[in-house]
């Protein structure tokens, strides 16, 4: 058995693999993971360092996993120490980052390639191609012999017999997800790693080997203790050995006969001691509304029945973490009976699962209730706590309103107003989710049943006590606006009137139009975004003069609209102008709204998660609702206007315009241009940009932007206009800012003990965990440090800027070198070597002698060339070293193969060996 030891590995890694390599980040932290994705899958995965999220705390559950992807989460499984495969890969078309990890794999027969030269590395993984890499993980597929006819076949009834595919949906040719890839690996430490014993023998006849016959697998066993800490089940005595104990030493545990908070079966997982998480069994039966007892009866069948009524088996039913007493089970199971199974219970709005033992036939029902709260007031930032008001009178017992960040995750991602859904068990609340919420007009509605809102019938939860009590008296005001909250299986959990906005138009400009009877027209913006210049019915009330102005209106029969001024005593109208002022910030509530000369009122109001942002940038107009999705703001120009509509404490409606303005603002994104003159697009809406290649937060990518002159160099203060395209972003120029540093003038880089000296006082210490970016003239590259000090400044290849980026404890996290001149690619030069000839034999072996004696050792990558057609074109590469001292190397190991008859010939930097025949 073998103990993880991950070091070596993760320092080949670049940040292109972050997704799949340790981070440090808590699984149970993940933004992006729900509970409809495979948590505990992704959750073992992560405490034992397998698959875990990136830098952002996101694990991206539904991105697609590549085929090299897929080989770093393999030699991450199987412990492979990837460093000792690096330049061993036969194929051509793996990127750096990956050719350890795919060489580790090709080496140790988990994985094959394409073609003899590819490996289709950037294909996305199939369910099949996953699981035959994980069955050889357990022993499988030792022989030609055992793929039979059609490997994918084979593949799939053998992988189905170990258990791979337990909670994944996609077919064998599908492409896999990492929510996917992480439930195959768990399912994999699950299952036993098998022994072989072949069934006769393979026949060689030329070329042609016949293999005697599949291999038959058998679950390898041991005596030893550790090998019952996944599955405690035993052959003749002895353990079955699962892969996770063979792995990690017995110290990754799973115990299954635990219960989590609401009283469902569960597992509980342990690594090295400490808890990983207890997850729920699969339920046998889910329901989200009433269920009939003889529904119940059929689920448990009458085996099951007969236990539970004579006592044999255990019958018990919990309600939000709380077991009820004295259960009946004729209030539940009766054969024959279309009566309400615990009618007071079961209904809309709770989430009622079934559990069977298949052991003791022992049945639990568990109820698990959603409940309304709203957020009240923003996230307090000092002592890391949001509080919770719970609304409706909610039938439930809750000790504590605040929640503090050391139990929650993404507290600080609530707002003031937000209505949200709770859980509660044993009187604590157990998570807490954004709910759903739907505005409209009321069109109908029955008591105590149901709510219909712009044609759709949303039926009440039960647990919507204002509305289902007996002595109910909700109504609506029929056409008139509402917010409905939905809880979590889509069911009316609250409702509130008073999110609906009032017919406003802002007027921006007045003027006449000509024609004999002049008329008085308006450039008008209505909350729904639309612009259009309207006719003004009661024009004797204005002038010219009037505009920038907000009005509640009535669209006459004539076309005409007539217009009044809303600012009386119930709704205050705020204006007001502002210069390089933060309008705006995403999920904050305050709205900078200055103040005109001789106008005192506050320079910032408060809006929510109703109010309606209409924004003109320069005619291009964008309409937002709530504070979570209008966009940082800031004002550039002395025209930037803006005009508020309150009502009450919150603004109902904001109007901004400007000729010129930040929006988005800052990102936080830090990005390095890896090139100038960059490729020129149009979108869809005839929105020009501009396509760089870049590294974005430390992965090699692309980027839009506005501006076409940008230079290459490492930008902070990132900002992006509402079509995502990069607008505004300041070039990193000295070393003054706290994280982003440009070191200038260096001409020699040196590396000792995890520092990097560029020239003379400018010590950069790197973190435990950096990338070195080359910027090979264009080309987003990786390298070490000790490489970096060698070459660095040698001919003038290299861009005497130096970009870094540091973390909080001023330790270097990424660094952004510019090497101008493409080098070669082979390093021969680095020991100032020189090719003296190149002999090829037709046995596909080749010679390479040198002149002088190499100084240290040196790689080479050797081009096979085949002859067609009167033209040499590539058939593969290999690459081999010449050790130091030595002047020749020889090909030791396997040589090119050759098709009997045709001409090849060898290409080592530029020289060519002499042409050969295969024979």
């Amino acid at each position: 058995m073998r103990n993880l030891k991950r070091a070596l590995s993760l320092l080949l890694s670049s940040t292109m693999v972050l997704g799949m390599l340790v981070m440090g980040s808590s699984a149970a932290s993940y933004q992006d993971v729900k509970t409809s994705h495979n948590t505990e899958a992704i959750e073992v995965l992560q405490a034992v360092g397998i698959m875990t999220g990136d830098q952002n705390g996101k694990f991206n559950p539904d991105a697609k996993v590549t085929r090299n992807e897929m080989a770093v989460i393999m030699c991450n499984l199987l412990d492979y120490t990837v460093a000792s495969y690096k330049g061993t890969a036969p194929f051509t078309d793996v990127p750096a980052w990956a050719e350890p990890y795919v060489a580790a794999c090709y080496t140790n027969g988990i994985t094959a390639g394409i073609s003899a030269t590819q490996y289709g590395g950037n294909q996305t993984v199939t369910t099949g191609e996953a699981a035959l890499m994980l069955l050889k993980a357990l022993g499988y597929f030792q022989y030609s012999g055992d793929f039979g006819q059609d490997w994918l076949v084979e593949t799939t009834k053998t992988g189905s017999t170990a258990g791979l595919f337990g909670g994944v949906k996609n077919g064998a040719r599908e492409a896999l997800t990492r929510n996917d890839v992480a439930q195959m690996v768990l399912n994999t430490l699950k299952a036993d790693v098998v022994v072989a014993e072949k069934n006769g023998s393979d026949i060689t006849v030329g070329d042609i080997i016949i293999s005697g016959g599949k291999a038959t697998y058998t679950a390898r066993v041991s005596t030893d203790s550790d090998y019952k800490a996944i599955s405690d089940a035993k052959v003749d005595g002895k353990y079955t050995v699962q892969l996770g104990e063979e792995l990690y030493d017995g110290k990754l545990v799973k115990a299954g006969s635990a219960e989590d908070d609401f009283g469902r079966p569960s597992v509980k997982w342990t690594y090295k001691s400490q808890e990983v998480g207890v997850y729920a069994d699969d339920a046998d039966a889910v329901y989200t509304a009433t269920v009939e007892k003889q529904d119940l009866y059929d689920l448990v069948g009458s085996e099951v029945y007969n236990d539970l009524k004579n006592g044999d088996a255990d019958f018990s039913v919990v309600v939000d973490g709380v077991a009820l007493k004295d259960v009946k089970l004729s209030d539940y199971i009766v054969k024959n009976n279309d009566d309400d199974a615990g009618d007071k219970i079961i209904k809309k709005g709770a989430t009622t699962e079934v559990f069977i033992d298949d052991d003791s036939n022992d049945v639990v029902i568990t109820v698990i209730n959603s409940y309304v709260a709203q957020v009240d007031g923003d996230y307090d930032k000092n002592d890391e706590e949001l509080e919770l008001d719970i609304l409706d009178e909610a039938p439930v017992d809750v000790k504590d309103t605040t929640l503090s960040s050391d139990d929650f995750d993404y507290l600080d991602s609530y707002s003031d107003e937000d209505y949200v859904l709770i859980t509660v068990a044993n009187k604590e609340i157990k998570t807490i989710d954004l709910a759903e919420t739907v505005e409209g007009k009321v069109t109908a509605y029955t008591e105590k049943k149901n709510v219909t809102v712009d044609g759709t019938k949303y039926e009440y939860s039960k647990n919507y006590t204002d509305a289902v009590k007996s002595d109910s008296k909700l109504t609506y005001d029929l056409n008139d606006a509402y917010t409905l909250v939905l809880d979590a299986n889509g069911y009316v959990i609250y409702t509130d009137g008073t999110a609906g906005h009032n017919d406003y138009v802002y007027v921006a400009k007045m003027d006449y139009a000509g024609g004999a009877k002049k008329s008085l027209e308006g450039d008008a913006y209505f909350i729904d975004g639309t612009n259009k210049v309207i006719t003004i019915d009661n024009d004797d009330d204005f002038n010219a003069r009037d505009y920038g102005n907000w009005y509640s209106y009535n669209e006459k029969s004539n076309g005409k609209y007539e217009l009044n001024e809303v600012e009386d005593a119930e709704t205050v109208v705020y204006y007001g102008t502002a210069t390089s002022k933060v309008i705006t910030e995403n999920g904050k509530s305050a709205v900078y709204v200055g103040d005109k000369e001789g106008n005192s009122k506050a320079e910032t109001v408060k809006a929510n998660n109703d109010t309606i942002f209409i924004v003109n940038d320069d005619d291009d107009v964008a309409v937002y609702t709530g504070i979570k999705n209008v966009p940082d703001i800031t004002a550039k120009t002395a025209t930037t206007e803006i005009a508020v509509v309150m009502d009450g404490a919150y603004a109902d409606v904001v109007y901004i315009y400007s000729k010129d303005m930040s929006i988005s603002g800052d990102s936080g994104d830090r990005v390095y241009l890896l090139e100038e003159g960059p490729n020129a697009s149009v979108d869809k809406d005839d929105n020009k940009y501009y396509e760089y290649d870049a590294i974005v937060n430390g992965k090699i990518t692309t980027v839009k932007a506005t501006d076409k002159d940008l230079k290459i160099g490492l930008y902070q203060n990132v900002s992006y206009d509402k079509n995502g395209y990069m607008d505004d972003q300041d070039l990193v120029k000295d070393a003054s800012d706290d994280d982003f540093k440009a070191y200038t003038g260096i001409q020699s880089i040196s590396y000792k003990a995890g520092v990097l000296s560029l020239g003379e006082g400018n010590d950069v210490v790197l973190a435990d965990k950096y990338t070195i970016f080359v910027n090979d003239d264009g080309d987003g590259k990786t390298t070490t440090p000790s490489s970096l000090a060698k070459n660095f400044g040698k001919d003038g290849t290299y861009d005497q800027t130096v970009f870094v980026f540091e973390d909080d404890n001023d330790e270097a996290v990424e660094v952004y070198v510019y090497k101008i001149k493409d080098a070669d690619k082979n390093d021969a030069d680095k020991v100032d070597a020189k090719i003296q000839s190149v002999e090829m034999w037709p046995d596909g072996g080749f010679k390479i002698v040198m002149n002088p004696k190499a100084e240290q050792d040196t790689n080479f990558t050797v081009e096979l060339q085949q002859r067609v057609d009167g033209k040499y074109v590539s058939a593969g590469t290999k690459k081999v070293t010449l050790k130091k001292d030595n002047t020749t190397v020889s090909d030791a190991g396997d040589k090119f193969l050759l098709e009997t008859g045709k001409v090849y010939k060898v290409v080592v930097n530029g020289v060519e060996s002499n042409e050969v025949k295969g024979k």
